[in-house]
């Protein structure tokens, strides 16, 4: 694994700045979205499988059995990134893990890994809750 690691941190590295440059956004402004209910957020904890993040500080079965508890926090972090456009850095992190893309590829090869992000189950949830409105 340190092979891989250090032939990505090397690549990006190298790699010149116009490959991270960010577009100017060209579609619609997205300044009305209608606020989520906690009915929205207890449906989809609800819906949710019971698999647990490794970034996840309380495990998925906690959340969805005490939703009633859970549901109006979510709630109001839901709505109040929908209104400031901020989303809580506390959620920007994931568990990235290098997957091999078939048996039998070269392990030594970067290229022959995808990644794979892990995020926690809060933030999965407000991404849900986004993709609705």
């Amino acid at each position: 694994m340190p092979v891989c690691y250090g032939a990505i941190a090397s690549a990006l590295q190298q790699s010149s700045p116009r490959v991270f440059a960010v577009r100017p956004h060209t579609g619609p402004e997205l300044s009305d979205f209608q606020p989520v209910t906690i009915d929205d957020v207890r449906k989809l904890l609800a819906s949710m499988p019971r698999k647990t993040s490794p970034l996840d500080v309380l495990p998925v079965s906690l959340l969805k059995d005490c939703a009633e508890a859970f549901a109006p926090a979510i709630t109001t972090l839901a709505n109040l990134s929908l209104q400031t456009g901020k989303f809580p850095a506390r959620f920007k992190s994931a568990q990235v893990l290098p997957l091999l893309k078939k048996t039998g590829l070269d392990r030594s090869l970067p290229v022959n890994y995808m990644p794979i992000s892990n995020l926690s189950t809060v933030c999965k949830m407000l991404e849900r809750l986004v993709l609705d409105r």
